[in-house]
């Protein structure tokens, strides 16, 4: 992966709790590029309703230029550092900020994962929406899911895909079936804005939505 642009390279930038959009604001004002990845989830007071959340809590990503003054980020209202050591930040893979763009961008039920909770060789996508991406792929509940890790924050986010975009060459790598309740108990229920009218669950049982990890 190109982590290190020739001029800019992308960072993560850790802030204050629920301060992911006010520093990214700010960054935006300073003439910093930033990003705040997104998810469409349930609110628990309300099945029904979804709120846009975070995909990566308490971290805003922020291009960092070579030549730019480290000070002009860490002297923003709510961030608390820069991973990295002092004065030389780490850089987040462009390959990785560039599949969470798409991820977000697609419209496709997605949200956060467990990081490296799957084992198995990577797959890249073929062709499609997410077509070029490598990550691991999944299956819960006769669905497909991509898993696609940030290294750097050693956290993962989870997009469904169609099956037929995967090289078949490769589906010999898909590991076994999960179980739907071993799923449910590793990961938080979530859904996109699309899910919110699906099936309606059974007295009892947990609804038919999206969960956190896909």
């Amino acid at each position: 992966m190109n982590c290190y642009p020739d001029e800019s390279f992308w960072v993560a930038v850790q802030v204050r709790s629920r301060h992911e959009q006010i520093v990214a604001l700010h960054l935006r004002y300073k003439g910093y590029e930033e990003f705040v990845p997104t998810y469409m989830q349930r609110v628990k007071s309300d099945r029904a309703a979804c709120k846009d959340a975070p995909l990566f809590p308490g971290y805003v990503f922020c291009r960092y230029k070579s030549i730019g003054i480290y000070g002009l980020i860490l002297t923003t209202p709510g961030v608390i550092r820069i991973l990295g050591a002092p004065g030389k930040p780490s850089p987040v893979c462009e390959e990785e900020i560039i599949s969470v763009r798409k991820i977000v961008s697609s419209g496709m039920p997605s949200g956060p994962a467990p990081y490296q909770m799957y084992l198995g060789k990577k797959v890249r996508i073929a062709s499609g929406a997410f077509a070029g991406m490598t990550g691991t792929v999944v299956r819960v509940k006769n669905k497909h899911r991509l898993i696609v890790s940030v290294e750097l924050l050693r956290k993962a986010v989870a997009v469904e895909i169609d099956f037929n975009t995967l090289p078949p060459v490769e589906i010999s790598v898909l590991l076994p079936t999960m179980e739907p309740s071993s799923a449910s108990r590793l990961i938080n229920d979530a859904s996109r804005g699309t899910e919110r009218q699906a099936m309606r669950p059974h007295k009892g049982s947990r609804p038919n939505l999206m969960p956190s990890y896909l």
